[in-house]
């Protein structure tokens, strides 16, 4: 089952979600349309985390606004790459880890293969695809190796390769990928922007979040700009890079460069 007649993805309409005493996300309406590829633009505390999670379904206040067609299934179809589910994935192979109780001196628990391969049931396999995703993000040496005994970049590398990989036959997919050039070197975010742009597909949306301007990926379509957890402005990309909106957020949180430290 496929959308039909440019049915949205996902839709978001006067959704309110409390999170603190004097603190409110206010979403008017948000949507997401196959083929479009988004960015969500705005500093630290500006809402983008949350509406991600709302969109998602990860939050209790999801059902109440989020709407998606009523063959899609958040959990199965919608896919989050962010440090919240490094930290999470870490902590499961950490507490199932069997190594006092194995003859091996180490268990290895959740590989990279293993967690790239989850995203597929084994029917619909791409070997094609798996490998050509592992060697783009340089992720061939560690595709044996246990994620918990990885770098937080090679992590994230593995996520956004899950990610891409994931598949489930005549569904659309969803990709939130917060922040996946953030704390990566140079060469990482060439290959992951690439990665990222070369995988995207017909049948899959991208969502970003991103806080650093320098970071928005080339092929985004369309723009959120959020401030004060609200969406102060949206739609395609040039015209909102041409807003008074735009330019505010992005004056705001330009990075301080100081003589003397390598970037």
């Amino acid at each position: 089952m496929s959308i039909q007649d440019n049915e949205p993805l996902v839709v978001v309409k006067n959704a309110s979600c409390r999170l603190g005493r004097d603190k409110v996300l206010s979403i008017d309406e948000f949507s997401i349309r196959l083929g479009e590829q988004w960015c969500i633009y705005g500093g630290n505390g500006a809402g983008k985390s949350i509406l991600a999670e709302l969109i998602a379904g990860r939050r209790r206040e999801s059902s109440s606004y989020v709407h998606y067609p009523r063959y899609l299934d958040s959990i199965s179809d919608i896919h989050i790459v962010s440090f919240e589910e490094q930290q999470r994935l870490w902590q499961v192979d950490n507490r199932l880890d069997m190594s006092e109780f194995s003859d091996r001196a180490e268990d290895k628990g959740t590989t990279v293969a293993m967690l790239i391969h989850s995203a597929r049931v084994a029917s619909c396999a791409d070997e094609g695809l798996f490998q050509s995703l592992v060697v783009t993000l340089d992720l061939l040496p560690f595709v044996d190796r246990g994620i918990r005994f990885l770098s937080s970049g090679q992590v994230r590398k593995a996520l956004i390769a899950r990610a891409l990989y994931a598949f489930r036959d005549g569904f659309e997919q969803l990709i939130i990928l917060d922040d996946p050039l953030e704390t990566v070197d140079i060469a990482s975010k060439k290959k992951i922007e690439g990665c990222i742009e070369s995988m995207a597909s017909s049948h899959s949306c991208i969502l970003q979040l991103c806080r650093r301007e320098q970071d928005i990926l080339s092929g985004c379509t369309h723009l959120a700009v959020m401030e004060s957890l609200s969406i102060v402005a949206q739609g395609k990309c040039p015209a909102i890079k041409a807003s008074d909106e735009y330019a505010r957020v992005s004056t705001r949180h330009k990075p301080t460069f100081f003589p003397g430290l390598l970037y």
